[in-house]
């Protein structure tokens, strides 16, 4: 069966969902409402979808709409509540029905069967072992972290030698070697995971090159350094839209490509690409949001770089300044504060402008992105997966981070991306924290040459 692409908005009183329904016979759809629960079904297309809240299955209201020229169709659903909100409608991933969970009652056995079974694939452990039913508890759970998690895991998910999204892959470059060198300063499969934050902090050191620096920031690339900090962002235009604006004053025109939403219809194909799942998540270790960071640090600063575009070396830098892209570290333990020192130490050694300003500059883009909110961050991480696909061993960052971030993403609640941006806004990075020597440089500058 094909899902259809589309779109979903929502007014006070109802629910529209759109979608594109080619070379079928309309007359023939059929559909079906169950409490949060929506079905279509159109040979060849199907398409299940959960809400947040619940709809009207007689709705007096209720009704569906074929647009012949723009092989449209337009279904009108009341909510049950009038006035509620449902949530997330953009993150289409989530709203397609996850893979069917096993059962509860599953032994220690049956539970590592089912682990090895994941890892033996090179795929991420999709089913749900246990859960809890409890709403208060799981109210709580979402505040202290991005998803659902499981409780009382009796065996361990992070293996010795295993890396990617969530530590669940391993021996995915057995036989790779040439294109695991493209990006990746270190073989995964020989470096335990205690020893690789490590290996990168002694590495990046090495690396850090004073007179880069003073070129940056004192010499011939001054002015050019200037012009990258001071453009204009142009995701800024997102944080003066309305969100409060009346849905119904747009809804009669409104299409699959509506020109106010941030995702473009064609990365809404991509993440329906995508197939929903749910993460066996650790809730003790902040490392998938940590990395997250990491990641959308890295994009922004070489978007900015590029003056809002990329280049063919994209790829490379966003690999160079991510420690989870480049080193596969797992930054269990580690603060906000020391992601976001990791991000301008990282930025001070590898890309092409080299400048401590220019990494403040793209801290404060991090906290727009975030304050946009979950949209505007699944966007970004589909552009990282359409620029590694651009490239020779791309589809390996992708198999094993990008493709999960994009999913899991749209299951994080925004609470816990409320309380990121507010840590992330609040921080002050110093020179002194990034113990390069920066401020001692400033002071030899200062001292000795004469830049006037």
């Amino acid at each position: 069966m094909v899902t259809p692409v589309f779109r979903i908005d929502q007014d006070d009183n109802m629910l529209y969902i759109i979608m594109i329904v080619k070379y079928a016979k309309i007359s023939n759809a059929e559909f079906e409402i169950l409490d949060n629960n929506f079905r279509f079904y159109l040979k060849p297309y199907s398409l299940n979808l959960t809400f947040s809240g619940k709809l009207k299955e007689t709705g007096e209201e209720n009704k569906s709409e074929y647009d012949i020229e723009k092989h449209q169709l337009k279904c009108q659903i009341e909510k049950m509540t009038k006035g509620e909100h449902f949530e997330n409608l953009d993150m289409v991933t989530s709203l397609l029905s996850k893979m069917p969970a096993p059962r509860e009652d599953l032994n220690e056995e049956e539970k590592q069967e089912i682990l090895k079974t994941a890892t033996d694939h090179n795929r991420p452990l999709v089913e749900v072992i246990s859960s809890t039913n409890n709403d208060e508890e799981m109210e709580m759970e979402e505040v202290k972290g991005p998803v659902p998690t499981m409780e009382d895991m009796d065996f361990k998910l992070i293996k010795k030698y295993t890396y990617g999204f969530n530590n669940l892959y391993q021996e995915v470059f057995t036989h790779r070697q040439e294109e695991l060198h493209e990006f990746a300063e270190i073989d995964p499969e020989k470096i335990p995971i205690e020893e690789r934050l490590d290996k990168m902090h002694a590495m990046d050191k090495e690396k850090f090159d004073d007179e880069r620096y003073v070129a940056d920031t004192y010499e011939v690339n001054k002015e050019e350094v200037k012009e990258i900090i001071d453009q204009e962002h142009p995701y800024e235009v997102y944080l003066a839209v309305d969100e409060l604006e009346d849905v119904t004053k747009r809804l009669e025109n409104m299409t699959l490509n509506s020109e106010d939403q941030i995702l473009t219809n064609k990365e809404i194909e991509e993440c329906l690409k995508l197939r929903n799942r749910e993460y066996l998540i650790d809730k003790s270790s902040p490392n998938l949001p940590m990395q997250c960071i990491e990641i959308l640090y890295a994009y922004l600063y070489d978007f900015r770089a590029n003056r809002f575009g990329d280049s063919c070396e994209s790829p490379w830098t966003i690999s160079k300044l991510s420690g989870a892209l480049s080193y596969f570290v797992d930054y269990n333990g580690y603060k906000i504060a020391d992601i976001m020192k990791i991000c301008f130490r990282k930025a001070l050694i590898y890309p092409l402008y080299r400048n401590f300003d220019l990494c403040r500059v793209v801290q404060q883009d991090l906290v727009n992105v975030l304050r946009i909110g979950k949209k505007l961050i699944v966007k970004i991480f589909l552009q990282i997966k359409s620029m590694n696909e651009r490239r020779e061993c791309g589809f390996l960052l992708n198999k094993i981070f990008i493709n999960d971030f994009i999913v899991w993403i749209q299951q994080v609640n925004d609470v816990h991306i409320a309380h990121i941006l507010k840590e992330i806004e609040s921080l002050e990075v110093s020179k002194t924290d990034l113990d390069l020597g920066l401020e001692e440089i400033d002071k030899f500058v200062a001292e000795h040459v004469d830049y006037q």
